[in-house]
């Protein structure tokens, strides 16, 4: 069994160990696709596992059905090293490293069923960014460590292979490196942001295969580890399947209780930077909940949320912005310019600097705009979530997918299209462990009279599927002047309640607070 065993002195973290296959070719390393990494827009293209395998049978192509793709003989270069991503149709070869969309392949296919696969169109080879050969050099070989850590780890290697990561993504195209292993074991740094990346990289493997070391004091990350001379081996015996049966007893769950109460302030949440009091009352941002904004028109909610989103991306959290009612451009001048804490119309010299450093950052945008049925909104949230690890989704707003879309059956009744949307919105926010926040209009009610709970469009079902609900409030003064809070009148986590003052700062567009 060839396992290569790599070192990251770079992040001080012990990266991955799989088998190195063909990514490693004409000296060439492996780096990841430009998409991946900068600053995109995203529609859906999600063909489905069951439209893929279909379309692969119905063209009487031979397959082989492994975890995370399907593996079928290469169009191009006729080596069985051709793997065909279940879920998004995307696929690579392993040999002659080309990479497309199976959708290109099957139209071409299915109107020349009587040609010759070397008259396939020919994608492009899977090219990659400089970065990772810059990784790359920082990188040592597992032949390098002392004779007795290769002991440690092989003995302990009773499996097909132990995978050890660090990374903030997994693109889609480093999957079939592992399709041979049976079994796969993640072992992650004790951050905020890995804390949350074992279930969302997980869901990619296929979630029966994988096992999870807990991080926890005496288990602290592979390379403190190392440094430390524990016990590899016996860390690595301590991993628990990621999996469950549906009913358990306490002593399955025993160790992730431990974990959390261990890792308290990580549980609580990613900190906001600019919203220290927002940090007091729902102590955090966290994975798989639901929230939900609303407040009066104009009362500044995309404004708010475009910050309040934007300061967690800075932080690392990949976020997928779904703008209905503003155009993608619009937005992404408001949060370049709260990025910026200043107005860059005024000196556009700033503009190439500060928009090379946005497009650092993990934000994604999908392209709707205006009302769209739901169907064609959860497929790109569901793809976009596989594909770049979505850990935040906002949608701006709801009532944009309400009255279109036959896949759901929603009828006319507005009420009951809106608790579809909400329902579609907290499955997927359990099922893949991220956080979903939905803007949505409040119901028509007198001026005067300030927003609560029973304020939200629509049914109970909003309020009562929502883990946080925070409403913007307009106060008017005796002077006439409006003040305006935020206030959180829903905390499923703590049950904390309370209210943050809003001073709109049109210079930067910002409602910051001061961490004073």
């Amino acid at each position: 069994m060839k396992i290569m065993k790599i070192f990251n002195t770079y992040n001080c973290n012990l990266l991955k160990h799989f088998r190195i296959n063909q990514f490693i070719k004409k000296n060439i390393f492996l780096r990841l696709h430009k998409n991946i990494s900068h600053i995109s827009t995203i529609n859906s293209n999600n063909m489905g596992e069951l439209n893929i395998t279909k379309s692969i049978e119905n063209l009487k192509i031979y397959h082989e059905n492994k975890f995370a793709c399907l593996l079928i003989e290469c169009l191009y270069c006729n080596n069985k090293k051709l793997y065909v991503n279940k879920i998004t149709g995307r696929f690579i070869c392993t040999h002659c490293m080309r990479v497309g969309e199976w959708s290109s392949c099957e139209e071409y296919l299915q109107s020349h069923k009587n040609s010759k696969a070397n008259f396939i169109p020919t994608p492009k080879i899977f090219e990659a960014e400089q970065y990772f050969k810059k990784i790359s050099n920082t990188l040592i070989h597992f032949s390098a460590l002392s004779v007795g850590t290769k002991k440690s780890i092989l003995k302990a290697l009773d499996v097909e292979v132990l995978f050890i990561i660090s990374l903030r993504k997994l693109p889609q195209e480093l999957l079939p490196s592992l399709e041979n292993y049976n079994k796969l074991i993640l072992w992650f740094e004790n951050d905020q942001i890995a804390w949350n990346s074992a279930r969302t990289f997980a869901k990619k493997f296929v979630e029966s295969r994988c096992y999870f070391i807990r991080p926890v004091n005496d288990q602290p990350s592979p390379y403190i580890a190392f440094k430390q001379d524990l016990n590899i081996e016996k860390i690595i015996k301590t991993a628990d399947k990621m999996v469950h049966p549906s009913i358990i007893n306490f002593s399955t769950i025993r160790k992730e209780v431990f974990a959390e109460l261990q890792n308290h302030d990580k549980a609580l949440g990613i900190k906001w930077s600019n919203f220290p009091i927002l940090n007091k009352t729902l102590g955090g941002h966290r994975r798989g909940e639901l929230t939900i904004l609303t407040g009066p028109t104009g009362s500044g909610k995309t404004t708010f949320i475009s910050e309040y989103s934007l300061d967690l991306t800075k932080q690392g959290l990949p976020t997928l912005w779904g703008s209905f009612e503003i155009r993608n451009q619009r937005l992404g001048k408001i949060m370049l310019q709260q990025f910026a804490k200043e107005p860059i119309h005024l000196n556009l010299n700033l503009f190439d600097a500060l928009a090379d450093e946005f497009e650092k950052l993990p934000l994604y945008f999908m392209t709707f705009h205006g009302s769209q049925p739901l169907n064609t909104v959860m497929d790109a949230v569901l793809n976009a979530a596989y594909v770049y690890d979505i850990g935040h989704v906002v949608i701006d707003n709801v009532q944009f997918m309400m009255g279109i879309g036959s896949k759901y059956n929603m009828g006319s009744e507005r009420f009951w299209q809106q608790d579809t949307v909400i329902a579609e919105f907290r499955n997927f926010a359990t099922y893949t462990n991220c956080h979903v926040t939905l803007v949505i209009h409040p119901r028509k009610e007198k001026d005067v009279e300030q927003l609560s709970i029973s304020s939200i469009f629509g049914t109970a079902k909003a309020t009562q599927e929502a883990d946080n609900i925070l409403i913007i409030q307009n106060k008017t003064l005796e002077s006439l002047q409006i003040k305006k809070y935020l206030q959180v009148v829903k905390n499923r986590y703590n049950g904390n309640l309370g209210i943050m003052p809003l001073e709109f700062d049109k210079h930067s567009l910002s409602f910051s607070q001061s961490k004073n």
